[in-house]
């Protein structure tokens, strides 16, 4: 899908992924409602995960304005489980429609931060968090507003825009890694896949390439001229899960900001850093 935007000022692509509304851990916006009646009060990590959600935007919104203090159309990329789901322990939600709410709210609050939106875009997370029909990300698409596909799919399983000559390609899952010694080889490998295949295909090959799901940034950099991977950060803290399974390094926490057409404008934005040791 190719965008036709004003001319009078360049766009500005923001990413984001993993927010794990429902989550102990994850993105909670302030006293959400619950199945039942009441409120749910936010922990601690959420306090601060909050916290960091607001700094982000903020930052977003600065920005935003051009050289003459124009705001520059916003376009939002929102990358999958923006709810952690029913099926594991963990979660202060247990049901898909507080969870969904939870998520809407929040994204709502960051419009409310940066002002309207050019565009939004959003594809499905993994089957664990969001069903295997990503049914609860459709109805999350749908009520802010995300554009369909082609099948009228609001969170479609993969992304694909072009802007002006810049193609950006996203999805939920991608090559990735944890290690901190493989994570710019990931990235690479993830280039140059991408660029072969496209080649055999006579395409042009992608400009940005955006996976998230792994909660760890990994970059290509600028090896390969005019394409670049990037694994987002997310907004959830340490899981027992990912504990138990022998992750002992904190996610990064955070998004992207892209001022197209080179993919040497990227900033990824940490608003906060956690400890390994966190917990709710």
């Amino acid at each position: 899908m190719r965008l036709h935007l004003p001319t009078a000022s360049d766009p500005l692509v923001i990413a984001i992924a993993d927010l794990h509304c429902g989550s102990l851990v994850g993105l909670c916006p302030p006293r959400p409602a619950i199945r039942g009646g009441g409120h749910y009060e936010p922990n601690q990590i959420q306090q601060l995960l909050w916290h960091g959600w607001t700094e982000f935007w903020t930052t977003v919104q600065a920005r935003r304005m051009d050289k003459q203090k124009r705001p520059r159309p916003l376009i939002i990329l929102l990358l999958g489980d923006l709810i952690d789901g029913i099926r594991g322990p963990g979660i202060w939600a247990t049901d898909y429609h507080a969870q969904e709410q939870a998520a809407i709210e929040s994204i709502m609050a960051a419009q409310e931060i940066t002002g309207p939106w050019q565009a939004i875009y959003a594809c499905q997370g993994t089957a664990w968090h969001v069903g295997e029909d990503a049914s609860p990300e459709e109805r999350i698409a749908t009520a802010i507003g995300a554009i369909p596909d082609k099948n009228g799919r609001h969170a479609r399983p993969a992304i694909q825009i072009k802007i002006g000559d810049c193609i950006i390609r996203a999805a939920h899952r991608g090559y990735g890694s944890r290690r901190p010694w493989t994570r710019t080889t990931q990235a690479g490998t993830a280039t140059s896949a991408i660029i072969i295949n496209a080649a055999l295909r006579g395409d042009q090959p992608p400009n940005l390439i955006l996976f998230a799901h792994n909660h760890k940034i990994s970059d290509s950099g600028l090896t390969y001229p005019g394409t670049r991977t990037i694994t987002l950060p997310c907004w959830s803290g340490m899981t027992d899960y990912g504990i138990n399974g022998g992750i002992l390094e904190a996610p990064d926490i955070g998004g992207l900001i892209f001022s197209p057409p080179s993919v040497a404008n990227i900033e990824i934005i940490c608003p906060i850093m956690l400890r390994e040791e966190a917990e709710p």
